[in-house]
C-alpha cells in the first residue's frame, strides 16, 4: 500500500473513531435553537442557565453547551446538549446567563439571554424584597431556597429591584441584558468566579497515532517513516 493511500486510509479510520476520543459525545439532547427548550424542558418554575460552551472535532465539529438546570422543587442538575453551530455561535457570549425560563403555572416561557434567576424574584412563594443602605431593595430568597443564590451563580452579589426591573424591560424588548456593570456573561465578574470555562475545545488532543498503532499493534516503529 503506498503512502497515499495509507494516509487516505489512516483518515478514514480517524474520522469513524473521532467520535470515541471524547467522552463529551455522550450528550444524549439535541438543542437546534431557543424554539427546542419548551419541548426538551418541562418543569417549573424552571432556570436554565448556559455554564459552559465548546465543540470537539477536527475536520468534522460538533458543538456542545452545558447547562444548570435550576428548578424550583427538585435537584440542581448539570445537563450537557448538542447543538447547532449557528446556535453555539450566537451564545457563545453569554455564559453565566439564563437561556431560557419558565414561571410557574406557565404564565411566562421566555428565552432571552438575562442574569439567571430573574424568574424567581418578585414571586413571595420564593423570597422578599429588603432595604439596602443604597436606598434600593435586595432580593433574599426564602430559608427554603437558602442555596439558590450559590445554584444561581449569584454568590454574595445581591440583586436589587432597579436590576430587576431594567432586566424586564430589555426582556420586553428581547434583547439580552448582562447587569448594570456586565457583571453577567461572558467576561463577567459574577460568570468568571461561579462558572468558569473549561477550554473543552481547546485541551490536548488524543495522540491519533499512537493510537493508531496500538489497535493495529505496529510496535516500536513510527507512522510518519
Amino acid at each position: 500500500m503506498g503512502k497515499i493511500s495509507l494516509y487516505i486510509f489512516l483518515i478514514i479510520i480517524y474520522l469513524g473513531m473521532s467520535r470515541t476520543f471524547s467522552p463529551e459525545m455522550q450528550a444524549q439532547i439535541y438543542i437546534k435553537n431557543e424554539k427546542s427548550y419548551s419541548k426538551v424542558f418541562q418543569e417549573q418554575p424552571l432556570s436554565l442557565i448556559l455554564v459552559d460552551s465548546f465543540k470537539t472535532g477536527f475536520i468534522i465539529k460538533s458543538y456542545f453547551q452545558k447547562y444548570l438546570k435550576v428548578y424550583a422543587f427538585g435537584p440542581t442538575e448539570e445537563i450537557l446538549v448538542k447543538t447547532s453551530k449557528d446556535f453555539w455561535k450566537k451564545n457563545f457570549r453569554n455564559r453565566g446567563m439564563s437561556l431560557f425560563r419558565r414561571s410557574d403555572n406557565n404564565k411566562l416561557e421566555n428565552s432571552t439571554p438575562l442574569p439567571p434567576g430573574i424568574i424567581f424574584m418578585n414571586n413571595p412563594s420564593f423570597g422578599s424584597w429588603r432595604p439596602l443602605p443604597s436606598g434600593d431593595f435586595g432580593w433574599f430568597f426564602h430559608r427554603a431556597y437558602k442555596n439558590f443564590p450559590k445554584s444561581l451563580g449569584w454568590g454574595k452579589f445581591i440583586m436589587t429591584r432597579s436590576i430587576y426591573l431594567e432586566a424586564l424591560n430589555y426582556e420586553k424588548k428581547e434583547t439580552p441584558y448582562y447587569g448594570p456593570h456586565r457583571e453577567f456573561g461572558e467576561h463577567g465578574v459574577i460568570t468568571e468566579k461561579s462558572f468558569p470555562r473549561s477550554n473543552l475545545d481547546k485541551r490536548k488532543q488524543v495522540d491519533f497515532w499512537e493510537h493508531l498503532k496500538d489497535i493495529l499493534g505496529i510496535k516500536g516503529t513510527s507512522i510518519h517513516e
